[in-house]
């Protein structure tokens, strides 16, 4: 097996764990010598400040709401805002706080989940209502169940990494990777995160402590990213080829060249097949053990754009592609031929697509701000979100019973998949705040 070297288009430094982390704790050093400590700290102080306040006035003004719509917005709003606070000015008196479950006023952020829990709990299940929302900084790059479906983790593209509990509301843990986001993917036993930088350096992560395991640059920003299930192996797309990469060792297992760019990656979740999309609209199918093309296609009109996204069905046996020019094609691994086809409306990005793993069910999000639940088996659309910002991440839960979206303002958005019934709209109006129309 090959290594990547300086004279390669993918060159890789690698950065020992010690040396790594030594660098950063001199530059954070140097940083705070740069700053004054009581410049920063009032700084800090001041906003986590103003944050409580006004959680406290939302807090007041959901218990004068008569309806629980609006008193979970205003509730979810003031959980935002207290978390925050722990979690961007955790030197603050206030943080300490809060973290410790202590009141502040009456208000604390035990009492607040415990009040949004019971209006979850108390209200009737609508089709395609939000179960949680909130918010992060910039947009999402990456939105994943982890396990059985209780916990979220999410990716914002300003760097910021956060693992939530979507059944309490807490947010269980949150690191940064360093530098914004160019790509992020998760392993399917949700052990390890890959996140490639802007900075092009890429960052392997432990996600149940945040902690870097391994991290590596290259000469570009890859363009798409996956990996495989354990986490041991990183299939990557750099300029026109994608690299099949040994995490640990850094090899280069094999390479799939291209005459474009490559602009998505994806690997099946036995780990046998990869799947590449190229910005001149033709796919590429690889056996992941030899290192062979199996097949090769190109989707009719994707030229100009390319192959945006791309996901393989649970047992692998299906791909499911979008390109930039508004297709989502469904094609069986094995033969080759198409299994479905949908046109989520001309020249119109698909931007985020997802499938899941025990149902015949299609994810896709697109440029018109609509997200489709989308089932293979009769082509027919089962339900419709809408929101005011581009879908730029998917995921559907293991057991088929929720769907995260991720969007380019930031905001994440938890639903349970309740189908329509007979006379029902399928089409539901999201709001930032947790709401829907």
């Amino acid at each position: 097996m090959q290594r990547f070297q300086a004279r390669q288009v993918a060159e890789i430094v690698r950065f020992g764990g010690l040396m790594n982390t030594m660098a950063r704790c001199v530059l954070v050093l140097l940083f705070w010598l740069c700053i004054p400590a009581s410049q920063v700290s009032a700084e800090d102080a001041a906003e986590a400040n103003r944050l409580m306040v006004e959680a406290i006035r939302l807090v007041d003004a959901a218990h004068e709401e008569p309806s629980a719509d609006g008193k979970m917005a205003l509730l979810q709003r003031a959980h935002d805002n207290l978390t925050a606070i722990v979690e961007r000015h955790p030197s603050t008196d206030l943080a300490v706080r809060l973290a410790s479950g202590q009141r502040i006023g009456t208000v604390s952020l035990a009492s607040v989940r415990r009040a949004l829990d019971e209006l979850r709990q108390a209200r009737p299940a609508r089709s395609g209502a939000p179960l949680q929302a909130w918010r992060h900084g910039g947009g999402l790059s990456l939105a994943s169940f982890l396990g059985e479906g209780r916990r979220v983790l999410t990716v914002g593209t300003g760097g910021a990494v956060t693992v939530r509990d979507i059944t309490g509301g807490a947010t269980l843990r949150a690191w940064e990777h360093g530098s914004r986001i160019a790509a992020a993917a998760v392993s399917r036993d949700a052990r390890r995160l890959l996140t490639a930088g802007a900075d092009r350096n890429t960052v392997l992560h432990d996600i149940r402590t945040g902690r870097f395991l391994e991290e590596w640059s290259t000469r570009r920003a890859p363009s798409a990213i996956a990996l495989s299930r354990n986490g041991r192996h990183a299939l990557v797309g750099l300029a026109s080829t994608a690299y099949l990469i040994d995490v640990e060792s850094l090899a280069i297992i094999h390479r799939w060249e291209h005459g474009a760019p490559a602009a998505s990656v994806a690997l099946s979740p036995d780990g046998r097949r990869a799947s590449m999309g190229f910005v001149d609209g033709r796919v590429k199918l690889g056996d992941v053990r030899t290192g062979e093309t199996l097949g090769s296609w190109e989707i009719r009109g994707a030229a100009g754009g390319g192959v945006v996204a791309a996901a393989f069905s649970g047992d692998g046996r299906q791909v499911v592609v979008g390109t930039a020019s508004g297709q989502v094609e469904l094609r069986d691994v094995q033969a080759g031929n198409v299994l479905r086809a949908w046109d989520v409306g001309y020249g119109v990005r698909v931007t985020a697509l997802a499938h899941a793993s025990n149902r015949s069910w299609v994810l896709a999000g697109d440029e018109g701000r609509k997200v489709r639940l989308l089932d293979a088996g009769t082509g027919r659309t089962l339900r419709e979100w809408e929101y005011d910002a581009r879908p730029s991440a998917l995921a559907i839960s293991a057991d088929g019973q929720r769907v995260i979206m991720g969007f380019g303002d930031g905001a994440a958005i938890v639903c349970d998949i309740v189908l329509p019934k007979r006379g029902d709209r399928n089409r539901t109006f999201l709001t930032s705040d947790g709401g829907c129309w």
